[in-house]
């Protein structure tokens, strides 16, 4: 993979720490500085308290703070203390032009859509940073269709896709969040069996980019089934056996391919 003459200095504002492993890896791939903390409240305090990146990478969904209100108290902290504007990318798993319309209407400058695509990125990068040289050289086709999916369960190519053809980073993330899932499933069946329809909510949405970034179709679709129901209040804990089971096949499917 390239990533082209990019530089500067980047803070990572995600909550969940496989995705930053993710995007640590994948910004590993350039000369960049970089800067993670785990929700807004700490963005906030960061850029308040001196910190000056020249691109802030802001997930949407997170505990404490969330993004968007993190963006506008930045906004309002720029104006009131005449700095200059930094800026700012969006990290949703929301791909509607209304998730874009509103990351933009809180004082966002882009959108970035989860799974983070590896070459999306280093192109965004590319049109923001002032230090940004040439563009990003693709290496790999255009995405694959549905019906190019080599798999109801495990798709190489999305998973190749999405990781700019490097097969060895692939291996290296599908390790990293084999270890983390049964964690995050634990915490989403005490959410949904405590009536914790919030916590829920944001642990199947995060569920649900996680599986695709890795190539798992199948289980990422059934986590968003599960996400949508949780919002509507229709889903209780029984749900996770199947989706146990649907990991379970994910796993066997990645340990043939590695």
């Amino acid at each position: 993979m390239r990533s082209g003459g990019l530089g500067g200095r980047i803070l990572v504002v995600e909550d969940n720490p496989t995705n930053r492993k993710i995007v640590k890896v994948m910004l590993k791939m350039s000369d960049l500085q970089c800067d993670f903390v785990e929700d807004g409240q700490q963005a906030v305090d960061a850029i308040t308290g001196g910190l000056a990146p020249d691109l802030v990478l802001m997930d949407c969904q997170m505990p404490v703070m969330d993004g968007f209100e993190a963006t506008q108290r930045i906004r309002h902290w720029e104006v009131r203390n005449d700095k200059p504007h930094v800026t700012i990318v969006a990290l949703t798993a929301g791909a509607f032009e209304v998730d874009r319309k509103h990351c933009l209407d809180v004082g966002m400058d882009d959108f970035l859509v989860k799974p983070i695509a590896f070459e999306e990125l280093m192109a965004t990068l590319g049109r923001w940073l002032p230090d940004a040289k040439y563009p990003v050289v693709q290496t790999h086709p255009a995405e694959p269709s549905a019906q190019d999916r080599d798999s109801p369960v495990f798709s190489e190519k999305k998973l190749l896709f999405l990781l700019g053809g490097d097969r060895e980073f692939a291996r290296s993330i599908i390790l990293s969040v084999q270890e983390g899932i049964p964690a995050y499933l634990d915490q989403l069946e005490t959410a949904i069996a405590t009536g914790n329809r919030e916590e829920a909510a944001r642990k199947a949405h995060t569920l649900k980019g996680l599986a695709a970034q890795i190539g798992g179709v199948r289980l990422s679709e059934r986590f968003n089934e599960v996400h949508e129901s949780i919002k509507r209040g229709t889903t209780d804990a029984s749900v996770l056996a199947d989706l146990r089971q649907e990991y379970s096949l994910l796993v066997d499917a990645w340990h043939r391919w590695l």
